[in-house]
């Protein structure tokens, strides 16, 4: 009887160690371990923003900072030696025209720290084809150009002699 008392008290001893009891927590349960992925969209890009807006007329003392949006003529002084017109606006770049204003010498440029902002120079009868994407400077004579930035169509010049 003792042996069957301890073979008994060995089967609960047992039964207790393997089967939770009343009022106690039950055995922790094993996830499959999940994977966060985070994801950051970039930051859409922009214009700087033009000192002297959209007002053209800035630009008739041959130092401005303007916005433009379509082709047209950008008054300068006459010391500049030059014309200049806003050709075309693209996605990326501007081209720029330039007309010399006297029988003079013609000199045209256009410098960039990133070889591939300065696009291409045109010469024919006597005017200046110049396209560039941002940090192109286009020189033409007494006139600098610097793109500060094209967008969509709309292009952040800065213009300052050439000096």
């Amino acid at each position: 009887m003792t042996r069957l008392a301890g073979v008994l008290a060995l089967a609960l001893l047992a039964a207790a160690c393997t089967s939770p009891q009343a009022g106690s927590a039950s055995p922790a349960t094993t996830r499959p371990a999940t994977r966060t992925t985070t994801t950051t969209t970039p930051p859409k890009p922009t214009l700087p923003k033009a000192a002297d807006g959209t007002d053209l007329s800035a630009c008739a003392d041959n130092n401005c900072e303007v916005q433009v949006s379509a082709p047209g003529p950008i008054r300068l002084p006459e010391g500049a030696g030059a014309t200049l017109s806003v050709a075309s606006i693209g996605a990326d770049s501007v081209s720029l025209s330039f007309l010399p204003t006297s029988d003079g010498g013609f000199t045209v440029g256009c410098d960039a720290p990133d070889p591939n902002a300065c696009e291409g120079t045109q010469l024919t009868s006597g005017n200046a084809l110049v396209t560039g994407k941002a940090t192109a400077k286009a020189t033409a004579n007494n006139v600098t150009v610097l793109i500060e930035g094209v967008l969509g169509g709309v292009a952040v010049l800065r213009i300052y002699p050439a000096h």
